[in-house]
């Protein structure tokens, strides 16, 4: 089967900074694609808000359940996708280059890059899951209003902010998943 290639789609759940694809919000993201497909030039983070996906990743099969957040790599090939009824999501689609304008702060490092590629899934904790969701509301509320003078500063911004709160996360599972845990006897 050929591998094809991901793209954002559009509609009205749909935002996108200055109309192009380089960073793409979406709200509500219900169906899973057909096939096996790739992402070339960019990454994607999923939230997913209700219900349950699954799906194989890089040879890994991943199972998303409601308050998973997922990160999908350049490169990267996903297929066999399945999910209940009731799935949804949430998603941020960006290029590398749209990467390099909101990573202001240099967080990510190569051993994050390699963690994330071999386990691009966290669980999130009920404050995680408020913090990020009063961030995605934010961030769609400013995507539709261009009125402001720096809006597309504003919305780089709101989404490297937001990426820095999940690199968090996604660290904090790392150090968890490091500990050993204390066994009974």
């Amino acid at each position: 089967m050929e591998i094809q290639d991901l793209k954002p789609r559009s509609g009205s759940d749909t935002l996108r900074l200055d109309g192009s694809d380089e960073l793409v919000v979406m709200e509500n993201f219900g169906m899973l694609p057909k096939g096996k497909l790739r992402l070339n030039n960019q990454g994607l983070i999923v939230i997913c808000t209700e219900g349950m996906a699954q799906f194989d990743y890089d040879g890994q099969q991943i199972l998303l359940r409601k308050n998973d957040l997922f990160l999908y790599m350049a490169h990267s090939v996903a297929s066999n996708f399945m999910s209940s009824p009731d799935f949804n999501c949430r998603q941020i689609w960006f290029t590398r280059s749209e990467l390099w304008n909101i990573n202001k702060y240099g967080e990510v490092s190569l051993a994050d890059l390699a963690y994330l590629k071999q386990r691009p899934m966290v669980h999130l904790t009920a404050d995680d899951v408020q913090l990020l969701d009063d961030y995605f509301k934010l961030l769609c509320r400013r995507m539709r209003d261009r009125s402001p003078m720096l809006y597309t500063d504003i919305v780089r911004s709101l989404v490297s902010t937001m990426m820095l709160e999940m690199l968090c996360m996604m660290r904090r599972d790392k150090q968890q998943e490091a500990v050993p845990q204390d066994i009974e006897n």
